[in-house]
Order: structure tokens, then sequence, then C-alpha cells
């Protein structure tokens, strides 16, 4: 509106006063036409922040070897809940409206960041003879099916905390029989008021989740495999 406003003044000047010379009137029309021109796209392009993107990780502290006698699994694709099978990070301030941070994002869908984080974990359980990965052909005793429900940030009155929520089922493969079935869910503040605190909070609770992930498929044991 400035521009528009100041190119305005400049060109009534430059056309209404100093009726002498038309050649240099059209010259310092067109100068002037082309430094504004100039001026306004780079105002444009400096109020167009750059896109920060973010991970999902955790490292296993706690890690045990392979347990020998114990069984296979596989971990199947983790799939998302809708609204929430993209890279972007999600919150909330009013109940069932989803909105996201335009100028911050997961580098991936976070289900996507999830399956290397699982399967870690699974590996380093103790639980288990092997692992398998979505995209392996070998056959395995147990399945893994795991549902992202929700990975958000939600806003109260004065502050805000970062929701994680999973779904899994454990399968006998053999039988083709659910063992068993649990919601795992956590939450975890956010301490710093800003994006990247979303971020820090976000990895805290998947560290949370994988830890309760891994109790309860130790609560099953001894798995009921026979075929």
């Amino acid at each position: 509106m400035l521009i528009s406003i100041f190119t305005k003044s400049v060109l009534n000047k430059a056309i209404f006063s100093n009726p002498g010379n038309l050649h240099i009137r059209a010259g310092f029309v067109l100068v002037v036409l082309l430094l504004l021109s100039a001026c306004g796209s780079s105002l444009l392009t400096q109020q167009t922040p750059p896109v920060s993107t973010y991970l999902l990780e955790w490292n296993d502290t706690q890690a045990a070897p392979a347990n020998a006698q114990g069984p296979s699994i596989r971990l199947n694709l983790i799939t998302a809940a809708a609204g929430f099978d993209g890279p972007q990070i999600i919150y909330i301030r009013t109940p069932y409206q989803i909105e996201h941070y335009a100028y911050h994002r997961w580098v991936e869908a976070p289900a996507r960041m999830l399956e290397p984080l699982v399967m870690r974990m699974l590996a380093g359980s103790g639980l288990f003879s092997a692992v398998l990965g979505p995209d392996s052909a070998a056959r395995a005793v147990l399945q893994l099916d795991v549902e992202l429900l929700h990975l958000q940030q939600v806003f109260s009155r004065d502050s805000s905390e970062v929701q994680l929520a999973l779904s899994v089922d454990l399968v006998n493969v053999a039988q083709a029989r659910l063992i068993s079935s649990q919601r795992l869910s956590v939450t975890e503040p956010v301490t710093e008021a800003t994006p990247y605190g979303s971020v820090q909070a976000a990895n805290r609770a998947t560290a949370r989740l994988l830890i309760a992930l891994r109790d309860f498929l130790s609560r099953l044991q001894p798995f009921s495999v026979e075929g």
C-alpha cells in the first residue's frame, strides 16, 4: 500500500511537472518503476521465513541382546489416523479443530519416523529371537500392528502439552489369532512456548511411549505361539 501511494506520487510529479523534455521524463518514470518493482519483490521475499524441519529420535540406553529362545516378530507398516498421516506439526486450541504450524514441520510423517524407533525397541527388548520389518519377506511367529492415533500439542488457558497415543495389536500369525490389544498414551508438558518446545516435548513423549510398549510386550510373556 505504501509503495503504491509513493509510486502514484512520483509518477504524478514526473508526468505533470516540467512539461519540457518528454524523453527525459519517460526515462525517469521507467527507472523509478524498475526500482520500486525490485524493492517490492525484495520485501515480499524477506517476509517469507524458511521452513524448519524436525525429527523424532530415541536412544535406547537399556538395550538387551536378542533372546535365542524367544519367538520372531514382524512389525507391520505403522498406520495413522485421519488428520495425523502427514508431516505437519499439529496443535489444538479449540476442541475438534486441528491446526498446524506454517513454517515448522516434521521431516516426514510421524508414523514413518516411529517405525525405525519401534524396530529398535523390539530388537533391544531381549524378548525376541529376530525382528523383521514391514518389507521383509521372511516369516515371523508374531506380528505387531501399530496405529498412530494422534501426536498433537493441546493448548489450555496458559500452558500446553503434547499428547501421543498408539493402538497396538499383537497377533499369532500361524493361528491368525489376536493375543492382546492395548491403547497406549502419554502426555508431556511443553516447557518452552515455541514450535521447537513442542518438538522437544514430542521426543520426550516418544521415549516414554516406547518404554510403555516394551513393558506391555514384556507382561505378555510367555507368548502363546503354539501353531
